[in-house]
């Protein structure tokens, strides 16, 4: 492969809430760079410079962005958001970057 060229990934993310992905990118320290809310479309930069898209629920990625660490913080988002939303306490597990706890105390 020529040094000029750039490989481009692409993953599908179907139901997918775009207000809690921004919080997802900007948590993994991504730079959002364009946004067209009309169509839902995210245009986003990692730390290491590469770019990515999100649209129609699916990811568009540069060699060199890891989709299932944009998942993974995408699933933390939405489980400590939805927490906060109803009552709960959210907190990570010690030892385990990607465990958490959620409770709740009191009568439902």
């Amino acid at each position: 492969m020529p040094c000029d060229a750039v490989r481009v990934m692409t993953s599908d993310y179907k139901n997918c809430d775009v207000s809690v992905l921004k919080a997802a990118l900007l948590r993994l320290g991504m730079t959002l760079y364009g946004e067209d809310a009309e169509r839902g479309y995210l245009y986003f930069r990692a730390k290491n410079g590469r770019s990515g898209s999100f649209g129609d629920g699916r990811f568009q990625l540069q060699e060199g962005i890891d989709v299932n660490e944009i998942k993974r913080a995408y699933s933390r988002e939405a489980i400590e958001q939805s927490s906060k939303k109803y009552g709960f306490s959210f907190k990570q597990v010690k030892g385990n970057e990607n465990q958490y706890e959620v409770t709740r105390r009191g009568a439902f």
